[in-house]
């Protein structure tokens, strides 16, 4: 009985080793890559991709810097990454096939708000649609943004639907300057601690000064990238950053961006107005904020394009 049993199991073992046996593996290993060829399933989810913050960490770029990484081997890892062929990471925004979308600082609810008393007062904002808790979508319009368009008439054209967003109902919380400034600061201490002092003695020395008009509905980021154009036309997008802050919180964000004047011509026009002592601050606290930009967008010498922006701010306010 026992020398059956075994002659059984040795011829098993041999037909493992032979044909059948091979046979049988390769149908094993062909089910497996057959498997694993398979694309993966769909989610279910209809929002945006989960966001990634598209600037590495200070630490990470410092140590690189350390051990012999060039600035440009440090700026490169915070381009950001496609994520589908419809969707391409952007920082706080992306875009995809039906239109604008955009991660920002407040709840989605606060933008939703926002835009719809613009719209009660006359501003041409977007329609904004929630996506999630933080992340609103407008549909496509125009040719292009302010930014790569440029035009007097359509600067001026956004001057005015500034002021028309300014005249809608305060719907956002008001803006905590001083706790702006101090985290732009810090930002820049990070990535460049011997900036750290300089930083830190600009955002002190902005606090005193962020005075200006009665607080007002106030888009937040407002520059050029954020007004899209299609002929003489404009329309406001992004209210992901929008807060109740002065007039001049926005004035002074446009002029750090580099926006063209006529835009404060188009302002004045239909009925704006600002303090221009309160301006320079203004001005210099978004240049503050926007200092580390260089190192977001994985620029090659972007310590040298920091330094000059806080240089920059440093001017507006002086």
């Amino acid at each position: 009985m026992e020398a059956g049993r075994g002659a059984r199991a040795r011829g098993a073992r041999r037909a493992g080793r032979g044909g059948l046996g091979r046979h049988l593996r390769r149908r094993g290993e062909g089910s497996r890559r057959r498997r694993s060829a398979r694309p993966p399933r769909a989610s279910r989810s209809i929002g945006p991709p989960r966001a990634r913050c598209a600037a590495p960490c200070a630490r990470t770029a410092r140590s690189r810097g350390r051990s012999g990484g060039s600035p440009r081997a440090a700026a490169s890892t915070s381009t950001p990454r496609p994520c589908c062929a419809s969707t391409r990471c952007a920082g706080s925004s992306w875009r995809r096939a039906s239109g604008w979308c955009a991660w920002g600082r407040v709840p989605a609810t606060t933008s939703l708000r926002a835009a719809a008393a613009a719209r009660d007062a006359g501003a041409p904002v977007l329609p904004h649609e929630r996506l999630g808790p933080t992340s609103v979508v407008t549909p496509r319009w125009g040719r292009g943004d302010l930014s790569h368009l440029g035009g007097v008439e359509a600067a001026r054209a956004a001057g005015a639907a500034l002021a028309a967003l300014h005249g809608g109902r305060p719907a956002a919380p008001a803006l905590e300057a001083g706790a702006v400034a101090a985290r732009a600061a810090e930002g820049v201490a990070a990535l460049l601690p011997e900036l750290a002092a300089r930083a830190r003695a600009l955002a002190g020395a902005l606090l005193p000064r962020l005075v200006g008009g009665a607080p007002v509905l106030s888009h937040g980021d407002w520059s050029p990238d954020q007004v899209l154009v299609d002929g003489g036309a404009v329309r406001i997008v992004d209210l992901d950053r929008v807060c109740t802050a002065p007039p001049e919180r926005d004035l002074g964000s446009w002029l750090a961006s580099g926006g063209p004047t006529a835009m404060l011509e188009g302002f004045a026009d239909a009925g704006g107005g600002w303090d221009e002592r309160a301006l320079g601050a203004w001005r210099a606290l978004a240049g503050l904020e926007r200092a580390a930009e260089p190192f977001r967008r994985g620029v090659a010498d972007w310590p040298a394009s920091v330094a000059a922006r806080l240089a920059s701010a440093e001017e507006a306010l002086a």
